[in-house]
């Protein structure tokens, strides 16, 4: 018997009947992507189309054969959501938006801790794509294709979908693209009465200003003296945006609590500290779609560009001796900025791939050096380089300066983690036109990945049965045994 099970925590995930099998998808401008796959045979036959037209959207599909079966997915370059596969212990074969589901469907005996995403997660936050934290477990990679059948019973990963560079924008031209793009984010994706989750920083703000007939957002904090800046920037913003905002105030000393719980919600540890705070503060708000925005950074400066450009621009001035004893006389604040630009200018003069450039320290979470002592300096390396290629495969960069050939990269990397999922709904806006282009390659030019999980294979034909809508959990979900595969869209297809 073979069993195909797909767990989709994305309550909008449209599934129907094809000519040649079953087809799922989760994203946004759902009906144009069934328009484009309903007679088609298969991923293959449109895999170009769905490159060069989807913007944000995962796409399954599932069909019998005589030779016992074919499982296929398609992730878009720009995708916010996630598609994880495997083997599950008891031999279903599993695909899944939510890494959680993923974990639940296997036995904690058949779980093996991938060592380079330790290392990944120390480094970068999260594993480089498309690694996760468990060896078991499959992730399909931006831009990628999944195929699997019943004959061969391995999973192939080929990638078909990239970015490419833009014509070059006027000041002028470049706001409008981005307004545009941004604008049409919110129209469709997000609905008229979802609450902006508002913490004053950047991302948030600019989410809210085009939110500005919404209902009240919500500011997550912790009754803490160290969060008190972020309640004041939260008014702050509020004020900016002549609105009104609700604050949730949890209490500092059950962090632990409310980080246990998201690491429950997840089946991984979260990135960043707001994903708890969210989690946390959705468990005592009110039903609904809840909204937040990440990676508008880059828009406005990262840490650290400013100094780099300045360093680019004086680099003869930095690497001349007489400067460098002229500098070590000055007063105390002069050496200081002189030591700094001189940093900047050494980490630029790194290839990209070195974990002590520019581009790499742009995004990451914590210094390498501390990593390398836990772990072989070599694995460092290894790692620092495998994330350079993940997205260099993916998008393409003019050259120009040095300080700009480091910042492309590193704010491709800031944005490469793909947003986690809290419950059963979708938290991000998602969609919407980009002012990148897109590109479909010849899949004979791709390189291509295989792997088969572990347990066994599974065999036998795979007709499609009647999908199962199960009910979305508000709270987070607690446990992560194999009876637990959570909050989600679940259809099971099974064979005699």
């Amino acid at each position: 018997m073979t069993e195909v099970r797909t767990l989709f925590t994305d309550p909008k995930t449209v599934a129907f009947e094809g000519a040649y099998g079953t087809w799922l998808v989760s994203g946004v401008a759902t009906n144009r992507i069934r328009d484009l796959v309903v007679n088609a045979d298969g991923l293959r036959a449109v895999r170009d189309e769905l490159a060069a037209q989807v913007e944000d959207a995962i796409v399954v599909f599932v069909s019998a054969t005589d030779e016992g079966g074919r499982l296929a997915a398609f992730r878009s370059v720009t995708s916010s959501r996630d598609v994880f596969y495997l083997e599950a212990s008891d031999g279903t074969i599993v695909l899944t938006d939510h890494y959680r589901n993923a974990v639940s469907q296997l036995d904690p005996a058949d779980r093996t801790v991938d060592r380079n995403a330790v290392v990944d997660h120390l480094l970068f936050g999260s594993p480089v794509e498309p690694s996760t934290f468990v060896v078991e477990i499959g992730r399909l990679g931006r831009g990628e294709c999944m195929h699997w059948n019943g004959v061969d019973r391995e999973w192939t990963r080929t990638l078909v979908d990239r970015l490419d560079t833009v014509e070059r924008y006027s000041q002028r031209e470049a706001v409008g693209e981005l307004d545009d793009a941004l604008a049409n984010v919110v129209r469709v994706g997000v609905r008229p009465d979802a609450r902006s989750m508002l913490s004053g920083g950047v991302d948030s703000t600019l989410l809210a200003s085009y939110r500005r007939d919404s209902p009240r957002p919500v500011q997550v904090t912790v009754d803490a003296p160290e969060y008190q800046p972020g309640v004041d920037a939260g008014r702050e913003a509020a004020d900016l945006l002549d609105a009104s905002r609700d604050v949730v105030s949890l209490s500092g000393s059950a962090f632990l609590d409310y980080l246990e719980s998201t690491v429950d919600a997840l089946g991984l540890p979260p990135r960043y500290k707001q994903t708890v705070l969210v989690s946390a503060g959705l468990q005592s708000l009110d039903p609904g779609q809840y909204v937040d925005g990440q990676g508008s950074d880059p828009l406005f400066g990262l840490p650290g560009v400013k100094a780099a450009r300045i360093a680019d621009w004086t680099a003869p001035l930095l690497e001349s001796s007489v400067v460098s004893r002229a500098a070590d006389a000055a007063p105390g604040d002069v050496t200081d900025v002189y030591d700094a630009l001189a940093t900047r200018r050494r980490q630029l003069a790194r290839p990209v791939a070195n974990p002590k450039s520019f581009a790499q320290t742009l995004a990451a979470d914590v210094d390498p050096d501390a990593v390398a002592e836990i772990f072989d300096p070599q694995v460092v390396r290894d790692r620092a380089r495998r994330r350079v290629e993940y997205a260099a495969e993916r998008a393409r960069w003019t050259r120009s300066r040095r300080s700009r050939d480091r910042q492309r990269p590193g704010t491709s990397w800031s944005f490469s983690p793909t947003t986690r999922r809290i419950g059963g709904g979708s938290s991000d806006s998602g969609g919407g036109r980009t002012s990148s282009r897109r590109s479909a390659r010849d899949g004979s030019r791709e390189p291509q990945s295989r792997s088969r999980p572990s347990g066994d294979t599974c065999r036998g034909s795979v007709p499609w049965a009647r999908s199962r809508r199960s009910t979305s959990r508000r709270r987070c979900c607690r446990g992560a045994s194999r009876s637990s595969a959570v909050h989600g869209k679940p259809a099971t297809v099974r064979s005699p």
